[in-house]
């Protein structure tokens, strides 16, 4: 090979290499965006469904309503094409009622096994690289007695197919003299169709950001299942609280294959 082919060939895997580590490496594993804002209501109820003869509102959330047992919630924004392939789900962390949804215009099903609120799985339906809708009705059930509506604030969420779950981090402390025992379990999901083996790592850290405790666990998880992950970690000496003000404690949870950082979640305790 020729000095001017090595050279060549030397710039096309150096082209390669930068392409390959962006893919890995550029983007965030998981991407969390503000959705309170730019929102329509309209108090009443949909009739026959038909959207455009509704009458909206400009609000934001949180919002509820009092004065009908019905309300209609839409909104219209940008789906980058750089999140195709990856999950989309739109998070409300409270509400109160029953919900229907429709994303550009087809009827989706909310999530509501995991905690308070629900979440929506968006990606099937989305058009990338372009504008998008969602619309929601939400009427009064029996536990709510007054009002309905969305309670707290809604997040948009791009994280890769296989992902720690919708409060998927639960953590339980036992104190004995010198020494704290932590309690962990994490929920992952595998949207993807194959079964993949990943690394999932512990690190408990203190209220100034020291690592006080880490712990690695090696996976398997089938392709469309979720799997949970329990763990006890050991802190001697804990410093539980100062001048009676309780010391705060974070578990990071990442979750990794070879190099890639497919997930990370933290929570504190």
């Amino acid at each position: 090979m020729s000095k001017k082919m090595r050279l060549y060939f030397a710039v096309v895997m150096s082209a390669v290499i930068l392409v390959f580590a962006y893919w890995n490496f550029g983007r965030a594993p998981r991407i969390v965006h503000n959705f309170n804002q730019d929102w329509e209501f309209h108090l009443g109820d949909i009739g026959a469904g038909d959207f455009a003869s509704l009458e909206f509102e400009k609000i934001s959330m949180p919002h509820e309503f009092t004065k009908n047992d019905v309300g209609v919630y839409r909104k219209e924004f940008d789906v980058s094409a750089s999140w195709e392939g990856r999950s989309v789900v739109l998070d409300f962390s409270k509400h109160s009622g029953n919900v229907d949804f429709w994303i550009n215009g087809a009827k989706a099903n909310p999530n509501m096994s995991s905690g308070a609120g629900f979440e929506i799985e968006l990606s099937p339906y989305l058009r990338y690289g372009e504008v998008n809708a969602i619309a929601m009705r939400l009427g009064k059930d029996a536990k709510v007695k007054t009002s309905a509506g969305i309670d707290g604030p809604v997040s948009l969420v791009v994280k890769n197919k296989l992902s720690i779950v919708r409060n998927g981090i639960n953590i339980s402390v036992s104190n004995e003299d010198n020494l704290s025992k932590i309690f962990a379990r994490v929920r992952i999901i595998n949207k993807l169709t194959t079964r993949e083996v990943v690394s999932v790592h512990f690190k408990l850290k203190d209220s100034q950001g020291n690592n006080v405790a880490e712990r690695e666990l090696k996976t398997g998880i089938d392709g469309g299942a979720l799997a949970m992950l329990s763990l006890e970690m050991k802190v001697e000496n804990p410093i539980i609280s100062t001048n009676q003000t309780p010391k705060h404690y974070t578990l990071q949870v990442s979750i990794t294959k070879g190099q890639k950082v497919l997930d990370e979640l933290s929570s504190k305790f």
